[in-house]
């Protein structure tokens, strides 16, 4: 980052590359944990952590602010770990290659972890900062936010003192968040049964190059889903042929739409070349078909070892049914913004573990009814196949305070700062400020930060020169308070 070094925002830049060194997979976040800690230490500042892992750091008020009432920032440290399929990347112990591209910082073959590590490296750039006006600071940086909000949820409620707060976690430019959909994981499973079959000729089927991408922000897009297109691949090519599938699976996150899938088939000796050429028409009518929402899209196919067991025909055609048929995609629009989702379910994750055949889900909704008649049809279609359905304890939504005293001043900063209007929208993802909410009832809260494209895919990048802005625009609040 020192290309960087005559930016306004470049102790931002470079504690988020501090950061970037430290392995923050979500559920692999101790050592970033204790990094914070020491960090807050070493700059002399009151600090506390509990047992999720999470660190509340509180820096005094400066100039004629010092004795207003406390305002929390708040960002999430963990991020979402994807690669590309011929990465070495190992995520527990090496550092984020980060560089830089004309006006954005990207990551080699990686996500960047910019969701929502430079929302962190910007709060510590305040607390390290000795000429910046702002009252007394409670910064609340938060784990495992995107696995399911564990930090958030296992939060004290009595650690905050103040009424107010500024989550860093958004990624628009120009837009303020002050509201969010609410969410709860899904799991589908049923035991995967085997039979033996010698003499088999085994290839394996892969899809790749999808944009995947989050699966709330994105899923009203042209993004396709790997898993149900390797679903409907299968499907063609059983029409054809006596196949066996030994094995099938896709997606790794429940919050980014899967970009990959894979399928490994058993084929007689005698149908190996008429197979080939059916799978090239069948590959090639569906590249075409997508090509205009994915322009990248690959469908692979090579020789896999031998195998003399396989998925019984009953579990196989249950796996593919079950992906056929759960949804995945938008369920409903709101009624009050034709461009906002209301309602939706990503299907993350099949795989087969320990003999069983699983499959996630990630429904999000700013509709409870509408939440439960996705919940429903997550049943209906698992009860059809026998599988067993169950679960998570779900996150709230943040529901929307159109008369905030703190977005008024975010409005009249950034249209002083700008000289155009600031959009204030509620989106469909889940922040974390749904259960801060709950936790703090009485909390003024809004959302903002820099433009980030590609969350959750290797393609992410930030933006500098809106990283820039958004520094000034989140300082200029901070003096108005």
């Amino acid at each position: 980052m020192k290309e960087l070094l005559n930016s306004k925002s470049y102790k931002t830049f470079i504690n988020f590359e501090k950061l970037n060194n430290i392995p923050r997979c979500s559920n692999h976040e101790e050592e970033v944990s204790a990094f914070l800690k020491n960090h807050a230490l070493n700059l002399g500042l009151e600090v506390q952590t509990d047992e999720h892992l999470n660190v509340l750091i509180k820096k005094p008020g400066t100039g004629d602010l010092a004795n207003s009432t406390p305002v929390s920032l708040q960002a999430h440290f963990d991020m979402v770990c994807e690669k590309e399929a011929d990465s070495c990347h190992d995520f527990l112990k090496d550092p984020i290659d980060m560089y830089i591209d004309d006006d954005y910082i990207k990551a080699r073959g990686t996500t960047l972890g910019a969701d929502n590590g430079l929302g962190v490296a910007m709060a510590m750039d305040i607390l390290e900062s000795d000429d910046i006006l702002h009252p007394p600071l409670e910064v609340i940086l938060t784990a495992t936010e995107e696995t399911g909000m564990d930090g958030v949820i296992g939060l004290s409620d009595k650690w905050l003192t103040g009424k107010r707060l500024i989550n860093l976690d958004t990624e628009d430019e120009g837009i303020m968040i002050i509201g969010c959909a609410g969410g709860i994981n899904a799991y589908v499973e049923f035991p995967a049964r085997y039979e033996n079959i010698k003499g088999l000729v085994n290839k394996k089927i892969s899809i790749s190059g999808l944009k995947g991408g989050h699966s709330g922000l994105t899923i009203g897009g042209d993004q396709v889903n790997a898993i149900k297109l390797i679903g409907m691949l299968i499907s063609k090519l059983k029409s054809s042929f006596n196949l066996k599938v030994q094995n099938l699976g896709g997606g790794t996150k429940h919050n980014a739409i899967p970009s990959e899938a894979f399928v490994i088939l058993g084929i007689k000796p005698e149908d190996i070349k008429e197979f080939e050429n059916k799978f090239e028409e069948i590959s090639d009518n569906l590249i075409s078909q997508y090509l205009k929402r994915e322009s990248e899209m690959k469908i692979s196919i090579e020789d896999e070892k031998a195998y003399d067991i396989y998925l019984t025909s009953d579990t196989a055609s249950h796996a593919i049914n079950l992906i056929s048929l759960l949804p995945h995609g938008v369920n409903t629009m709101a009624s009050s913004d034709e461009d906002m989702v209301e309602s939706s379910n990503n299907l993350a994750i099949a795989e087969i573990i320990n003999d069983r055949f699983k499959v996630s889900l990630s429904v999000r909704s700013s509709n409870l009814e509408q939440k439960e008649v996705l919940l429903n049809k997550i049943k209906v279609v698992s009860e059809k196949i026998g599988a067993q359905v169950s679960f998570s304890d779900g996150y709230p939504m943040w529901q929307p305070n159109y008369d905030s005293t703190l977005a008024k001043i975010a409005e009249e900063s950034y249209e002083s700062l700008k000289g155009e209007k600031l959009q204030v929208k509620s989106i469909h993802a889940g922040l974390e400020t749904g259960m801060l909410a709950e936790k703090y009832p009485e909390m003024d809260m809004i959302s903002i930060g820099p433009n980030i494209f590609g969350a959750h895919t290797p393609k992410e990048r930030l933006s500098i020169s809106s990283t820039e802005f958004t520094r000034e625009f989140l300082i200029d609040i901070l003096s108005r308070l």
